[in-house]
C-alpha cells in the first residue's frame, strides 16, 4: 500500500472518529440544556385548554340562563399537558418503535388464577386453558388444554382447519375475557372471539384495505402512545353550582352519565393518524377524526372517547411535538366533525434559564458542521417524531428544522429564515476553511488537494478543521530565499515562488507567439 493510499485512509478514519465524538458532545449538551428548561416547567406554562368543548349543544346559552338566575355553571372542557418529568429519560433511553402489543405465552410460575387464554406464536393460535392439580394431596399444578382458538373457528385440536393468525394487534388482558376483539396486521382483519359455556365462536370481520386502514393502536378506553403516558388528555364533565339557603355555593353534577369507555366501541388508531370507531358487535369501522399536525414530528398522543349514557359522543385528541414546543388539541363530534381546536407553544424563554438555554443550544448548533444543518433543513421532515429524539447528525429538532416544518410560512420566508439561523454555522466553516486552505498550501500541497481540504472543511466546520491538524504532514519548514515565505526542506521554492514562476513563464511564452 503506497504512502498516498495510506494518508487518504488516516484522513478518513480521523474524520470519522472526530466527527462521531463532536456529535456525542454535542447531543448530551442539547438534551441538557432541554432539561434544564423542563424541570422548571409547571403544568401551567404549557397545557392545552379548550371550554367549552364543543360536544354539548349550547352550553354558552346553558351558562348565561344559570347566570340568570344567579347560578354558575361549569361548561364542559378538554385539557392537555405534558408529564415532562418522565418525556426525557424515555426519550433518550426507551426504545421507540411502534407499539405492538402481543401476548406472549404464559408460564406456569406467574399464573396466579386457575385458568385463562393465551396467544401462542409458533402455532398461530389462541389456547383456551385450565390448571389443575396432577393428584390429590398435592400442590403442583398442570396446564389441561380446553380448546385453539383460529381465525376459522375453535376446536379441542390444532387442525389445519382452524387457519392461523399471523400478528394479532391486543391492546387489554385477554386472559379471562368472555369477549375479545383484536386486530390480525397479517390477515388484515379485526376478529371478535367469544368464549362461554353457551357459545364458542370466532367472527371475521371485511378484509381492510391496508393503505387506508393500519392499525397500530386499539383500546377500549383513553388511549396513548407510549404505555407510561407522557401526554395526557381529558374530558371534564359539566358542573352546577346552586346557591343554597345560607348562601353557600353547592356543586351539583350534571344527572346525564358520562364515560371514557364503552364495551361496545373500540378506539382504533392507524398508522396515517386517522381515528376509528370500531363497533364491536359488527365489526364495522367508521372515521372518528384525525391526530392533529406533525404526522411525522409527532413525538406522543393522547385520545380520550366521551360517552353519555352509553352513546358515544366525540373524542379529544392531542398531540405534542419531538422537540417538545408544541401541543395541539382536536375536539371532534359523533359524526367526525371536527368542532374545537386550540395550540399551545411552550414559551421557553420565559422560564427560568430559558433565555439560557436558547443561546446555549444556538451555539451548540453553530459549531456542527454546515452540511448536517443543511440536511436538517432538507430532510426533518422525514424523521418519525419518537426517533428523532435519538437523532445525533442530522438533527430534526433543530432551530433550522422548526423552521422547515412550519407550513404556516411560505416557503420562500421559512428558506431566508433557516439560511439567517445558519449563518454563523456557515461563517464559521468559511473562516476554518479559509484558514485550513492558506496552510495547506503553505505545506507545498498540491491546488487539488487545497481546493478539496478547503471544501470539505468548510462543509464539515469544527470537525473537518480538527482532521485537518491531526492528519496533516508534521514537516520541517525552512524560509524561502526568494519571498521569505516558509516552505519544505527538499523543495528549492515555495508554492508561492511556483506559482509566479509558472505564471511569469506562461506570460513569456504569450509574448514571444505574439511577437512571431
Amino acid at each position: 500500500m503506497n504512502k498516498q493510499i495510506k494518508y487518504i485512509i488516516n484522513i478518513a478514519g480521523t474524520g470519522i472518529l472526530v466527527i462521531l465524538l463532536l456529535s456525542i458532545i454535542f447531543f448530551w449538551a442539547d438534551k441538557l440544556w432541554d432539561s434544564a428548561v423542563l424541570d422548571n416547567t409547571k403544568q401551567h406554562n404549557y397545557d392545552v385548554t379548550i371550554s367549552p368543548s364543543g360536544l354539548i349543544a349550547n352550553e354558552q346559552s346553558i351558562e348565561k340562563e344559570y347566570a340568570a338566575k344567579n347560578e354558575k355553571y361549569l361548561p364542559s372542557g378538554t385539557i392537555a399537558f405534558m408529564n415532562h418529568n418522565c418525556s426525557w429519560v424515555l426519550g433518550w433511553l426507551r426504545d421507540m418503535e411502534e407499539e405492538e402489543a402481543k401476548l406472549k405465552n404464559i408460564t406456569l410460575q406467574v399464573i396466579t388464577d386457575h385458568g385463562g387464554t393465551y396467544y401462542d406464536e409458533s402455532m398461530g393460535l389462541f389456547i383456551n386453558y385450565n390448571l389443575v392439580k396432577s393428584s390429590e394431596g398435592q400442590k403442583r399444578w398442570i396446564k389441561k388444554i380446553n380448546f385453539y382458538i383460529g381465525p376459522e373457528g375453535i376446536s379441542d385440536k390444532p387442525g389445519e382447519q382452524l387457519g392461523r393468525f399471523v400478528r394479532p394487534l391486543i391492546k387489554d388482558d385477554i386472559s379471562h375475557k368472555k369477549v375479545v376483539v383484536f386486530y390480525d396486521k397479517g390477515l388484515r382483519r379485526f376478529f371478535r372471539v367469544k368464549i362461554s359455556d353457551a357459545e364458542k365462536s370466532v367472527t371475521k370481520g371485511a378484509e381492510l384495505d391496508s393503505e387506508t386502514y393500519n392499525p397500530v393502536k386499539i383500546s377500549y378506553k383513553a388511549i396513548t402512545k407510549f404505555d407510561r403516558n407522557i401526554l395526557s388528555n381529558g374530558f371534564r364533565e359539566p358542573y352546577l353550582f346552586i346557591t343554597q339557603e345560607n348562601g353557600e355555593k353547592k356543586r351539583v353534577a350534571d344527572e346525564n352519565s358520562y364515560t371514557y369507555a364503552s364495551e361496545k366501541y373500540l378506539i382504533v388508531v392507524n398508522k396515517n393518524n386517522i381515528i376509528n370507531l370500531l363497533d364491536t358487535e359488527t365489526l364495522e369501522l367508521k372515521y372518528a377524526g384525525r391526530l392533529p399536525i406533525y404526522t411525522k414530528q409527532q413525538y406522543s398522543y393522547s385520545i380520550t372517547p366521551v360517552f353519555l349514557n352509553g352513546n358515544y359522543k366525540g373524542l379529544t385528541a392531542s398531540t405534542i411535538s419531538s422537540n417538545f414546543k408544541y401541543m395541539d388539541t382536536f375536539v371532534f363530534d359523533a359524526t367526525g366533525e371536527k368542532v374545537n381546536d386550540k395550540e399551545s407553544r411552550l414559551h421557553e424563554e420565559k422560564l427560568p434559564g430559558g433565555i439560557a438555554s436558547l443561546l446555549g443550544k444556538y451555539i451548540i448548533e453553530s459549531l456542527q458542521p454546515a452540511g448536517f444543518n443543511i440536511l436538517s433543513y432538507l430532510t426533518a421532515h422525514n424523521y418519525d417524531g419518537s426517533k428523532s429524539q435519538q437523532a445525533m447528525f442530522v438533527r430534526p429538532n433543530s432551530f433550522i428544522a422548526m423552521f422547515a416544518n412550519d407550513n404556516n410560512e411560505p416557503f420562500l420566508i421559512r428558506l431566508l429564515v433557516a439560511l439567517l439561523i445558519m449563518g454563523p454555522s456557515l461563517i464559521i466553516g468559511i473562516l476554518l476553511g479559509w484558514r485550513v486552505g492558506k496552510r495547506a498550501k503553505a505545506l507545498g500541497m498540491s491546488r487539488r488537494v487545497v481546493r478539496l481540504w478547503t471544501y470539505g472543511v468548510i462543509f464539515t466546520g469544527v470537525a473537518g478543521y480538527l482532521t485537518f491538524r491531526f492528519t496533516k504532514h508534521a514537516e520541517a519548514m525552512v524560509t524561502c530565499r526568494n519571498c521569505g515565505q516558509l516552505r519544505r526542506v527538499e523543495q528549492d521554492n515555495c508554492h508561492n515562488c511556483k506559482t509566479n514562476w509558472q505564471m511569469k513563464h506562461l506570460e513569456n511564452a504569450n509574448w514571444r507567439i505574439l511577437e512571431a
